[in-house]
């Protein structure tokens, strides 16, 4: 996992300047949102610089899909994106997994929280759902 984390940053389009503002707009919300997120970026005037950047750096990309350069940049973070994607949600579950067990029991609420993190239908509650946006 380390080895994918290093290729993507290496690989990404922003400086790392401007990734420490994402990091902070980020870091600043109280229960992480794609929604919510877009709007910080929006406030912060860095929404459509934050999705230009990106689209010209995906446009690098001059690859046939059906079959990819296998050094071609974009590609190549993608895939890294994959392995830590599948490493980070292996290992979600086998923390869920520890929250089943009464050896490792949590109190009941952060017990719901974690076991009920990613039921079907609740990644994206609207607002008036989400009890963190009212």
């Amino acid at each position: 996992m380390t080895d994918s984390t290093e290729r993507i940053e290496y690989h990404d389009a922003f400086p790392d300047e401007f990734m420490a503002k994402l990091r902070r707009l980020y870091g600043a919300m109280e229960i992480p949102d794609h929604d919510e997120f877009e709007r910080r970026l929006a406030s912060a005037d860095l929404h459509d610089l934050t999705l230009a950047k990106a689209e010209g750096w995906l446009r690098l990309c001059r690859c046939s899909l059906e079959s990819p350069d296998p050094r071609c940049e974009i590609h190549l973070v993608i895939r890294h994106c994959d392995v830590f994607g599948q490493t980070v949600e292996r290992e979600f579950e086998h923390i869920q997994g520890w929250y089943r067990s009464e050896h490792f029991a949590a109190e009941a609420q952060l017990r719901d929280l974690i076991l009920n993190y990613r039921t079907p239908g609740k990644e994206r509650a609207s607002e008036s759902q989400s009890p963190h946006l009212s």
